[in-house]
């Protein structure tokens, strides 16, 4: 016959049925923290996001106003060279000669400009992607088991198991 007492019955059920709802606590708190870890996760991406398209736009609005002070720069210097050369009486071929240096002086500053603003953008594409890279990275996508009824119920027989064992030793 079984050599166990309803105490001993009693305890190993109490063990197996507590172990189960702490497990079970335990799990649900662990995502819950897990949830939270990765909203802050998102919301610190975002935030870097952010922080990297306004540079982005700051650094495109600086090149508008530089292409236009270029622009305008060059009509000017453009409109003294045609005035001082009228004023001189000079005309013909070294006037055009200097129009020309003044156009391509012009075209190098834009060059430059748009070279300049090319590898700012591609530094804040890249910011970008390092960004959700670290992000993927650093997010928790571990599964949180659930604790088993199954195995709680597996417990609590093999304890009632090891008593009936010990019960017979003695």
């Amino acid at each position: 016959m079984w050599g166990f007492d309803l105490t001993s019955l009693g305890n190993s059920a109490a063990k197996a049925g507590g172990s189960f709802i702490s497990d079970y606590f335990k799990a649900k708190n662990d995502r819950a923290w897990q949830k939270y870890r990765n909203a802050m996760v998102q919301i610190s991406r975002s935030q870097n996001e952010n922080a990297i398209t306004l540079n982005e736009n700051m650094a495109m609005e600086r090149s508008a106003a530089s292409a236009y002070n270029i622009k305008l720069s060059e009509y000017k210097t453009k409109a003294k060279a045609q005035v001082a050369a009228a004023a001189a009486g000079i005309e013909g071929g070294s006037v055009n000669q200097v129009m020309f240096q003044l156009d391509t002086n012009a075209a190098r500053a834009q060059s430059n400009r748009k070279a300049d603003l090319d590898a700012q953008l591609l530094g804040f594409q890249n910011a970008k992607m390092s960004n959700d890279f670290q992000a993927m990275q650093t997010m928790d996508y571990a599964t949180i088991p659930s604790p088993s009824p199954l195995l709680a119920m597996l417990g609590f027989a093999s304890d009632l198991w090891n008593t009936d064992e010990d019960t017979k030793q003695l």
